[in-house]
């Protein structure tokens, strides 16, 4: 079941019905918020020539359909000397995928490229990708998903037809757990702490341990505040050997520190040292998502200014 986002379903089935298909997309917004999700749903029903996305039963569209005709690129997740990072796309990968575009379809009308964080594109790849968008084959279809806007070139997304997906509502996550018939203790924590990402909603609700987690990583960062200078220093080189679960961690921040913010909307003083707080973290965050940064650096900056 997808949650949420009727306006951009109801928006791709309207290209279904159309006669004129756009041949690549750009689906961006926030991480877990369901993007890959329907862009697969999406390039199914594509593929096989409906009018319709299975929304209400995803799992019945992906048994129906062969999917020959899809290829995915994920980013790989790499550790080296203690330290993980999510690494970008290789150029050659890129360019053997764009090949397989011009394959006639095995079993479908289209063959479909989805490329997952997209962002993390090099520019390389990007240009490449950019002469194939120029002149497209007439039964390829490229999906570019990606959560930072700023990092796919100007020029490729002018060539494709941006779907922009946000946050969902917690009324709408509250209303999917209240159907999968969660007591209502437990739908309020996971409501909180899937920080209006459907992904996560039902993560939590598969592994409610990871709710734990979640207060213990909200339980640090007030336990940060009151840190001395060698303790923070220690904490950021062991948040800098994790890149991809401490980004998590500081989006779990940002996220707790504005619902605690809308709670003291009439006490001006912890207003604003909040926004301050969460500024930091945004900025810290945007470098840290740049491989080029040292991430050590950034981490021990924005400790020692909390």
């Amino acid at each position: 079941m997808i949650i949420g986002h009727q306006r951009q379903l109801k928006f791709l089935e309207e290209i279904l019905r159309s006669k004129k298909v756009p041949q690549s997309y750009f689906f961006v917004g926030p991480e877990g918020v369901g993007k890959f999700t329907i862009a697969k749903l999406f390039a199914e029903s594509l593929i096989a020539g409906k009018q319709k996305i299975d929304y209400e039963n995803p799992q019945n569209q992906a048994k129906e359909n062969n999917n020959q005709d899809i290829e995915i690129l994920t980013p790989k997740i790499v550790e080296k000397k203690g330290v993980t990072k999510v690494k970008n796309f290789e150029t050659k990968t890129v360019r053997q995928a764009q090949k397989n575009l011009f394959l006639f379809p095995a079993v479908g009308k289209y063959r479909v490229l989805i490329i997952d964080d997209a962002q993390l594109l090099n520019e390389i790849s990007q240009n490449s990708l950019l002469k194939f968008l120029e002149e497209p084959n007439k039964t390829a279809i490229i999906i570019l998903v990606a959560k930072q806007e700023e990092k796919i070139l100007g020029t490729i997304k002018s060539r494709c037809q941006r779907i922009g997906f946000n946050l969902v509502g917690l009324d709408e996550i509250g209303k999917f757990l209240e159907e999968a018939n969660v007591a209502t203790p437990l739908k309020k924590e996971i409501t909180l702490y899937s920080m209006g990402r459907p992904s996560e909603a039902v993560i939590l609700l598969k592994e409610q341990n990871l709710l734990k987690e979640r207060k213990q990583n909200i339980a640090e960062l007030k336990k940060m505040m009151t840190m001395n200078v060698s303790e923070k220093i220690f904490l950021a080189e062991r948040y800098s050997k994790n890149l991809p679960e401490t980004l998590k961690k500081i989006e779990l921040w940002i996220w707790f520190l504005r619902v605690r913010a809308f709670g003291e909307m009439r006490d001006e003083k912890k207003l604003r040292r909040y926004y301050q707080i969460i500024s930091d973290l945004e900025k810290s965050l945007r470098k840290l998502e740049n491989s080029s940064f040292n991430a050590r650096i950034i981490l021990e900056n924005l400790f020692l200014n909390l």
